[in-house]
């Protein structure tokens, strides 16, 4: 009975550990670890291959090593830049590029827009020297606005009030050449015409007039052109 225990105690030890065996033995045969044992070692170290090495002495070398990544090479940048998030809407939805983009337009339109109508405004006001400048940087910094041909129309108009006629030719004259769909169109030729007439070119003012008078019949700039050209 003490030798059957013995013999078991024997086949127990010898049943534990996870075992890849690496060389001949004619007289063993595999064995694997018990669930028990393995579940030990891997909440105490994490997993660890077992590697056990056999030489013909039927001696078993054991080595257990953790195992671990690899150290980045030094060519590799390690401070990599990190892109942000898209933020949401109220909703904690992710807005489109589109509606990002429309959003953006949005801003910048209405800020565009608040600094045409200021400009405006120092004109209504006969501020004229404020109003010319806000209108040049209002023409500089918004060079393709849609209020572009407006505002160089009221700074010919700033011009115009100040009596300098030759200025203010160029700017009418540069709204109805660079821009021949402008709603401004009929107002920059009558003026036009006028400036011609304060310059002594009575000739040009007549043919502007009349131009006025036939392209626009039903504008109030042709009802102008008719009073100036009876004057």
């Amino acid at each position: 009975m003490r030798e059957i225990r013995a013999e078991i105690s024997r086949r127990n030890r010898e049943s534990r550990g996870e075992t890849i065996r690496i060389g001949r033995s004619s007289n063993q045969k595999p064995y694997v670890e018990s669930a028990r044992e393995e579940q030990h070692e891997n909440r105490e170290y994490g997993f660890r291959p077992v590697l056990r090495l056999h030489d013909n002495a039927k001696n078993a070398i054991t080595r257990a090593e953790p195992f671990v990544l690899p150290e980045a090479p030094p060519s590799i940048q390690n401070n990599l830049s990190v892109v942000p998030l898209p933020s949401t809407d109220a909703h904690g939805r992710v807005p489109t590029i589109e509606k990002q983009a429309r959003k953006r337009n949005a801003r910048v339109d209405s800020a565009v827009i608040g600094e045409y109508r200021a400009a405006l405004a120092l004109v209504r006001q006969r501020q004229y020297d404020q109003a010319l400048n806000a209108l040049s940087t209002f023409i500089v910094n918004n060079p393709s606005s849609s209020y572009l041909d407006s505002a160089i129309y009221w700074r010919g108009e700033v011009y115009y009030a100040r009596r300098e006629y030759q200025q203010a030719l160029n700017q009418f004259q540069t709204v109805s050449t660079r821009f021949p769909a402008s709603r401004k169109l009929p107002d920059a030729l009558l003026k036009t015409g006028m400036c011609y007439q304060r310059l002594g070119d009575n000739e040009q003012a007549r043919g502007l007039f009349q131009r006025v008078r036939s392209q626009f019949p039903n504008s109030k700039a042709a009802r102008i052109a008719s009073l100036e050209s009876s004057s």
